[in-house]
């Protein structure tokens, strides 16, 4: 497992205190200029490419509140999925479903397409990493993209000091069972603060409904130009 936390464990090191970083990394790399938005817009099964199953249940959790702050209507619901899987029944994978079908399918005008990159929760006694990581892409129900975003939710943190090491073994070794609490820890939407994070950073670079009127078509490509354009 790649840990991604040496920048935090750095600081730690110097310090020898518990030091922890919590943030993300949003960057918009395409915005269409003055289109019409989509209103009601299907959140798809993410594309996962993590090892855990909770990651696509969660990402659209967080995906919808998005929609819902940008004042769009999101649509994921377990009737959409079924409709989804008479589709992939045909044999082809999502991505190769045209999206006017799917729109069409679905009674939207919009389509919002996730892949997942990271998603994991590594615990131990003095070091927590929780980083989710993903994609997302809107097209409207032509197949004309919108925008498209990653970015990053994490939270990191590293206890260096051999005095809390032992507190907290011992913490552990001590620690009863309560049992009231098994049903508040079953119902916990696993990494939901960090996945909210990332598209909490996310939501400041996109436009709100009904219209995109941010300048800029590819804003990767005029960010590059602009880059290219201060070297001597």
């Amino acid at each position: 497992m790649k840990l991604l936390f040496p920048r935090c464990l750095a600081v730690a090191a110097i310090a020898l205190l518990t030091s922890g970083c919590i943030g993300g990394s949003p960057r918009l790399t395409y915005l269409k200029d003055r289109t019409p938005l989509p209103h009601f817009v299907a959140i798809l099964p993410p594309e996962n490419k993590t090892s855990d199953t909770d990651a696509p249940d969660t990402v659209r959790r967080a995906s919808a509140e998005m929609l819902l702050g940008l004042g769009m209507i999101p649509v994921s619901s377990p009737a959409q999925d079924a409709q989804i899987g008479d589709l992939l029944a045909e044999g082809k994978p999502l991505n190769e479903i045209p999206p006017q079908t799917l729109a069409d399918k679905l009674g939207v005008d919009g389509l919002l397409y996730a892949t997942i990159t990271q998603f994991h929760d590594f615990n131990a006694v003095v070091v927590v990493e929780r980083e989710v990581a993903a994609t997302l892409k809107l097209l409207d129900r032509t197949g004309n993209k919108v925008w498209e975003i990653e970015g990053t939710g994490y939270n990191r943190e590293v206890d260096v000091n051999p005095q809390d090491w032992a507190l907290n073994m011992g913490k552990l070794a001590l620690k009863p069972v309560d049992l009231s609490n098994m049903l508040e820890h079953a119902l916990h939407v696993h990494l939901l603060n960090e996945t909210q994070m990332m598209t909490g950073f996310m939501t400041p670079l996109l436009p709100s409904w009904p219209q995109s009127e941010k300048p800029g078509v590819d804003v990767a490509a005029e960010l590059a130009a602009a880059a290219a354009a201060k070297k001597p």
